[in-house]
C-alpha cells in the first residue's frame, strides 16, 4: 500500500511538471518568430540652430551627407565620403562656433561628427570617428581620427579636391 501511494504521488507531481513546462515552453513555440531589421536608407535631423543635416546610404555605405545652414545646401562631394562606412547616428552631432584668431577671425563655422564602422575596424575600444568642416558657407575639409594603440590616434585630412595626407599624430603622455 505504501509503495502504490508514494508512487501516486509522484505520478501527479510529473504530472504537474509535465503540464507546467508545456504551458511555458507553448508562447516560444507559438510567437516564435525572427524579426527582421529594416535599413534606413536616409534621414533629415534639424538641430535647434535651424541647420539641417541629410545623410542617405545605400547598402550600409554612405551615399551623400549634406548641410543646410543660413537656408543654403552644402553638399559634400561623394569622394569624400569614399571609405566611410555604417555610420553610428546616435554618434552623430554638429558643433559650431567662431574662429577667434588669425585670418578666419570671427567667421562662423560648423563641424558635423560621427563615428562609423563595423565591430573589425574597432580599435583599440573606439570606432573611426570622421569630421566634416564648413566655414564660408562651403564645406572645406574632411578629418578622420583613428586610434592606433591605447594612448594615440592617427588623423588623416582630405581637403575638397586633394588627396588624403597625413593630418598628424596625436598621444596622450604620462
Amino acid at each position: 500500500m505504501v509503495c502504490i501511494t508514494h508512487a501516486g504521488v509522484i505520478h501527479k507531481i510529473m504530472k504537474k511538471l509535465i503540464v507546467l513546462v508545456v504551458v511555458l515552453l507553448s508562447p516560444s513555440i507559438v510567437y516564435c518568430f525572427q524579426d527582421k531589421v529594416a535599413i534606413w536608407s536616409d534621414m533629415t535631423m534639424k538641430f535647434d540652430t535651424g541647420d539641417r543635416i541629410a545623410i542617405s546610404q545605400d547598402n550600409f555605405k554612405i551615399q551623400s551627407l549634406s548641410l543646410t545652414w543660413n537656408d543654403k545646401t552644402i553638399e559634400i562631394p561623394e569622394e569624400d565620403l569614399q571609405g566611410i562606412s555604417l555610420p553610428h547616428l546616435n554618434t552623430l552631432y554638429l558643433s559650431y562656433s567662431e574662429f577667434s584668431f588669425g585670418d578666419l577671425k570671427g567667421v562662423p563655422y560648423r563641424v558635423i561628427h560621427f563615428r562609423y564602422g563595423l565591430e573589425k575596424e574597432e580599435s583599440f575600444g573606439e570606432f573611426p570617428k570622421a569630421s566634416f568642416t564648413f566655414y564660408k558657407s562651403y564645406y572645406q575639409e574632411r578629418r578622420i581620427r583613428r586610434k592606433d594603440s591605447p594612448t594615440s590616434w592617427q588623423h588623416e585630412v582630405k581637403e575638397k579636391g586633394k588627396p588624403i595626407q597625413d593630418g598628424g599624430h596625436e598621444e596622450i603622455i604620462k
